[in-house]
C-alpha cells in the first residue's frame, strides 16, 4: 500500500528543531498554523477511499522539528510527502502560488511539485510563481527515503486582506484541499504507485463535513470531532407501506387504483426490470443539471462548520436543495455550486482511476430569491437563486405536481454527490417501499452529501427531492421479502408545490413562492388542477400539506370543455380524455359537443382504470348519437340533478332566429335555432360539510352552453344572450330559483361582454371571464352567495365584475398545453372558493324587480333599447 504523508506547517506555541510555531499572520489575526492544519485534515479526507494510507505529521495544535516531520515520512517509506504552508510579506501587493523542492531533489520530487502546482493554481486563481528550488530542512533528501517525492506548497500570501478573507471561507479551503489531493494522485498514477483498489474500485474525492469548521476571527482553532447531520424522517418507516394512508378521506375514491391507473400496463403486470434504451440518454441530460454544493457557516443546528450536499437546477436562475444543506441566506451567499464535477466519459471508459473534471463553479444569489422550509416539522427544501448562465449551460430538471407517480415495488434512481465525490448515479437495489401524500421511501444507495439530490422514476421523471436516510425501524420489506437495514426518504414535488401555494398568502414569502410556482408544471390529481389555492388550514409545513389535501370541502372546481373531436372518434381518444379528466380532478365537468354514448363510455373507463366514480346526465336524454352537452360530477364533492326549465321559459329556449324581429340588426349569415344545443339546466349542491357551519349547503344552477361563432351566428348569439338573461330572471323571480348561476362553455364570445354586463346594477352581480379564443363563462352571484372568490385558469381573463373577485392562477400550466391534442378547443376552468367553516355569512336584503323593470334596467341605457325590450317582454304575453 502506498503511503502519503501530509505535513501541516508550523503549530504549537514554541519553536522546535527549526520549526517556528507560526510564520505568516493575516491583517486581522488569522494564523498560518491554523489554516495549514485545516487544509491538512481536509486533504486526508479528500484522499479517503483511494486505497492510499494517509498520515499527518500533526492533527492538533502542536509543533515538530523539521527533521521530525521528515522522519515520519522516512520511517514509513512514503511515496509522497507534501508540506502545506502560507506565505507572508511586509506589503500587501505581493501575491501568488508557488511550490518548492530541495536544491538536491530528484526528478520525482519535481514532478510531484509540478502536479500539485498545476492542480492548485485554478483554485486560487493567483499568479503562477512556479516550481522553485530552495534548501529547506523539511525537504532535505538526506532526511527522506530515496523513494519519497517531497515538495512544499505555498498556497498564497495570506498577508493580503482579500486573501485572508478567502481563507476564512471553508468552501475555499475545501477546494484547495481537493486540488492538492488531485495533484498527489495525478503524480502517483503517473509513477505507477497507485494501489490496485484505485484501479479496480471506486475513486472517492469527497470532503467530510466534520473537518471543516469556520475559522475563528482570532485565536487558535478547535477542531470538533463531528458535525454529523441527523435529519428526521417526515413519515416513519412502515407508516407509508399502504399508499396514501395519511389521507384516508377525500374526493379521490380509491387511491391505490388511481396509482395503478397512472402506471403503464407492462409495469403493473410483470414488473419488467428492463428499461427502454432512451433512458440512458434522458438520464445523461438530467445529470447535467445536478451539482455539488460546498457550504459553510452555521448549519441547520446552529453549529459552525463546513459541509457538502447536492442540488439541481429546477428552472432558469433557480436551484433546489434541502434546507439542511442550505439553511439560511447567509449560508447560501457563502456557498458555491460545482457543476460538471464528474469523471469524463473518455477517462471512465479507459480506467476506473480517472480524476474528475474540475467542474464549473457558480455562486448562489439569495438576495434575488430565497425560500426555505425547515427540516423539523417542515418539508426540508430550499429554493435559491443562481446565475442564469448555469441553466443556459447545463439545462434544468422539470418540476411537476403529480401526486400519483410511482407504485410500491417500482424503482427510484438518484443522481447525487455522495460524500462530495464526483457525480454518481445509483441504479441498483433501488426499490420503492412506501408512499404517502408527502414522501417516498426507497432503498437506493445514498451517503452523507446525497442530501438535496434528484430522484427519478424509470421514465426519468423527477418524483422526489432526496433528504434523509434512517434505520428501517418499521420493518419495511423488499419485494423478495428481505428487510433492508436502512431506508431513504424523498419529498414529493407535489407536496412542495402545495406548501408553496399556502405560503403565497404570507406577504414575506409571496414573491418567492410565486416565482417558484411559475416553474412547476402539471396538475396534482390528488388536490385538483387548482391545488391548494384558496384553501385555508391554519397549519404549516407537513401538517399543512395533509390538511390542504383534505380541505377539498372549501371549494368546488368546474370545467367547461368542447370535446367535439373526442365525440366523433371516442374509440381512439377514450383513454387520453379519461386521463385528462382524472389528472385535472375537477368536481364538475360540463362537456359540449359530446354524445350520450361517448360520455357513458368515458365515465365507465375512468372508473375501470382509475377507480374514480363520476355520475353524469345528458342535456337531451332523447338525442341518441346527436352531439349535445352533458355534465359529469364527483359524488364525493357535489350532488347533482337535472333541473328542467319551467314551461313558461322552456319554449323560448327552443326558438328559431326567424321567429324574432329585432329592428336595427344586421341580417343573420345563417338562420337557425337560437340555441344549436339545448341549454339544459342542472342543479348542484355541495356535498357534506362544504361551506360555513352557520349556513345551508352551497347550491347553484349550471347551464352548459354551445353557441355559434360571431362570424356565422352573431345575431343568434346576441339573441341567446338576451333570452338567457330573461330566463334566469324569470326563474328567480317567478319560480323561486334563488341560487347562484353559472352559464358557460364553448361560446366563442363571453356572455358577460354583452347583455349580462348590465346586470352589475341589479341585485344579482354578473361576472364573467373568457378565453382569448373561444371559451367563456358568466357567473351570476346572488346577494347571499357563499362564494368568496373565483380562481381562473391562466388562459382566461376577467371581462366583467370586481377586480378582486376573480383571481388568475398564473402559476398553473395552462390546460391548452397538454389538451390541444385531444380537442381543438381549450377548456375553461374555475374554482369557486367557499369561506371557512364557522365563518358567518353576511345577510344582505334585496328582492328581484319585476320582469319589465329588469328588462328596462338591462336594455334601457342603449339607443332604441326600450322598443327591443318591449318586444322581447311582449313575447312572454
Amino acid at each position: 500500500m502506498s503511503i502519503v504523508v501530509i505535513d501541516p506547517g508550523h503549530g504549537g506555541w514554541e519553536k522546535i528543531g527549526g520549526s517556528s510555531p507560526n510564520n505568516a499572520t493575516g491583517p486581522t489575526g488569522l494564523l498560518e498554523k491554523d489554516v495549514t492544519l485545516q487544509l491538512g485534515l481536509a486533504v486526508r479526507d479528500a484522499l479517503g477511499g483511494t486505497g492510499l494510507d494517509i498520515l499527518l505529521t500533526r492533527e492538533t495544535d502542536r509543533n515538530l522539528g523539521l527533521a521530525g516531520r521528515a522522519a515520519v515520512a522516512a520511517s514509513m517509506k512514503a511515496a509522497a510527502f507534501v508540506s502545506i504552508h502560507l506565505n507572508g510579506w511586509e506589503t500587501p501587493d505581493v501575491q501568488g502560488t508557488e511550490t518548492l523542492i530541495h536544491e538536491g531533489a530528484g526528478p520525482s520530487s519535481r514532478r510531484l511539485a509540478e502536479c500539485v502546482q498545476a492542480a492548485v493554481l485554478p483554485v486560487t486563481g493567483l499568479r503562477d510563481r512556479g516550481v522553485k528550488k530552495q534548501a529547506l530542512g523539511v525537504l532535505n533528501p538526506g532526511s527522506h527515503d530515496p523513494g519519497t517525492a517531497a515538495c512544499l506548497l505555498e498556497v498564497s500570501f495570506m498577508t493580503q486582506p482579500a486573501e485572508e478573507k478567502r481563507l476564512r471561507d471553508a468552501g475555499y479551503r475545501t477546494r484547495i484541499a481537493q486540488a492538492i489531493a488531485r495533484g498527489i494522485t495525478t503524480y502517483l498514477v503517473e509513477a505507477g504507485r497507485m494501489p490496485e483498489i484505485m484501479v479496480a474500485g471506486e475513486y472517492e474525492d469527497g470532503y467530510a463535513a466534520e473537518h471543516a469548521p469556520a475559522l475563528p476571527e482570532r485565536g487558535p482553532v478547535v477542531v470538533p470531532q463531528s458535525l454529523a447531520m441527523t435529519v428526521p424522517f417526515i413519515t416513519e418507516p412502515g407508516k407509508a407501506h399502504v399508499p396514501f394512508a395519511d389521507i384516508p378521506d377525500g374526493p379521490v375514491h380509491d387511491k391505490e387504483r388511481m396509482l395503478r391507473g397512472w402506471r403503464s400496463p407492462e409495469i403493473i403486470i410483470d414488473r419488467d426490470d428492463s428499461i427502454h434504451a432512451v433512458f440512458v440518454e434522458l438520464m445523461a441530460r438530467r445529470r447535467q443539471a445536478v451539482c455539488k454544493i460546498e457550504a459553510s457557516g452555521r448549519d441547520f443546528r446552529g453549529r459552525s462548520g463546513g459541509w457538502s450536499g447536492t442540488g439541481f437546477l429546477a428552472a432558469k436562475g433557480v436551484l433546489l436543495t434541502n434546507h439542511h444543506v442550505v439553511n439560511s441566506p447567509e449560508v447560501a451567499a457563502a456557498a458555491e455550486c460545482v457543476f460538471d464535477y464528474e469523471v469524463s466519459d473518455v477517462d471512465y471508459a479507459k480506467r476506473r482511476d480517472a480524476l474528475p473534471k474540475p467542474g464549473r463553479r457558480f455562486r448562489l444569489m439569495p438576495e434575488r430569491l430565497f425560500i426555505t422550509s425547515p427540516f423539523d416539522h417542515g418539508l426540508d427544501y430550499t429554493f435559491v437563486a443562481i446565475d442564469d448562465a448555469a441553466e443556459k449551460e447545463f439545462g434544468c430538471i422539470t418540476l411537476e405536481r403529480a401526486a400519483f407517480t410511482v407504485e410500491v415495488g417500482e424503482r427510484a434512481f438518484v443522481i447525487h454527490h455522495p460524500r462530495g465525490k464526483p457525480k454518481r448515479v445509483s441504479l441498483e437495489d433501488s426499490g420503492i417501499l412506501g408512499i404517502d401524500s408527502k414522501i417516498l421511501h426507497y432503498t437506493t444507495d445514498t451517503e452523507p452529501g446525497s442530501s438535496g439530490a434528484s430522484v427519478f422514476d424509470r421514465n426519468c421523471r423527477l418524483i422526489a427531492l432526496h433528504h434523509a436516510s434512517q434505520a428501517n425501524t418499521g420493518g419495511l420489506r423488499r419485494e423478495n421479502g428481505t428487510v433492508p437495514e436502512f431506508v431513504n426518504e424523498g419529498i414529493k414535488i407535489a407536496a412542495i408545490a402545495l406548501d408553496l401555494e399556502q405560503r403565497v398568502a404570507n406577504p414575506a414569502d409571496a414573491g418567492a413562492a410565486r416565482r417558484v410556482l411559475a416553474a412547476i408544471e402539471g396538475s396534482d390529481s390528488l388536490s385538483g388542477y387548482f391545488g391548494g389555492l384558496g384553501r385555508r388550514t391554519g397549519t404549516v409545513g407537513v401538517e399543512n400539506v395533509v390538511d390542504t389535501y383534505q380541505a377539498s370541502d372549501q371549494d368546488i372546481d368546474i370545467g367547461f370543455w368542447n370535446v367535439e373531436h373526442f365525440a366523433t372518434r371516442f374509440g381512439q381518444k377514450l383513454d387520453d380524455v379519461a386521463k385528462a379528466i382524472v389528472d385535472l380532478r375537477l368536481d364538475i365537468w360540463a362537456l359540449s359537443e359530446t354524445s350520450a354514448e361517448a360520455t357513458r363510455l368515458l365515465v365507465e373507463r375512468i372508473e375501470q382504470r382509475f377507480g374514480q366514480r363520476y355520475e353524469w346526465l345528458p342535456s337531451e336524454p332523447d338525442a341518441g348519437s346527436k352531439q349535445a352537452t352533458a355534465v359529469l360530477w364527483n359524488p364525493a364533492a357535489v350532488t347533482g340533478r337535472a333541473a328542467p326549465w319551467p314551461e313558461d321559459i322552456d319554449w323560448m329556449l327552443r326558438q328559431d332566429s326567424r321567429e324574432f324581429s329585432l329592428a336595427g340588426r344586421a341580417p343573420e349569415a345563417v338562420h337557425g335555432a337560437v340555441f344549436p344545443r339545448y341549454p339544459a339546466r342542472f342543479h348542484f349542491t355541495a356535498a357534506g360539510s362544504r361551506g360555513p357551519e352557520s349556513a345551508a349547503p352551497f347550491d347553484f344552477f349550471l347551464v352548459p352552453l354551445h353557441l355559434k361563432a360571431m362570424d356565422e351566428g352573431g345575431l343568434r348569439r346576441r339573441m341567446a344572450s338576451r333570452i338567457l338573461a330573461f330566463a334566469v330572471e324569470r326563474a328567480v323571480r317567478d319560480h323561486g330559483d334563488d341560487a347562484d348561476w353559472i352559464l358557460g362553455g364553448d361560446m366563442n364570445d363571453e356572455l358577460a361582454g354583452g347583455d349580462f354586463k348590465d346586470l352589475l346594477d341589479a341585485d344579482f352581480s354578473a361576472l364573467g371571464a373568457a378565453d382569448e379564443r373561444d371559451g367563456a363563462f358568466t357567473y351570476l352571484k346572488r346577494p347571499k352567495s357563499l362564494i368568496d372568490h373565483v380562481f381562473l385558469s391562466p388562459n382566461l381573463k376577467r371581462v366583467a365584475g370586481p377586480d378582486d373577485f376573480f383571481i388568475l392562477a398564473k402559476d398553473r400550466t395552462s390546460p391548452i398545453d397538454y389538451l390541444e391534442r385531444l380537442s381543438d378547443h381549450r377548456p375553461v376552468l374555475l374554482r369557486l372558493s367557499l369561506p371557512n367553516r364557522g365563518r358567518a355569512v353576511a345577510d344582505s336584503e334585496g328582492g328581484m324587480e319585476n320582469l319589465d323593470e329588469l328588462l328596462r334596467r338591462v336594455y334601457g341605457t342603449r339607443k332604441g333599447a326600450g322598443k327591443k325590450a318591449a318586444r322581447l317582454a311582449g313575447a312572454d304575453a
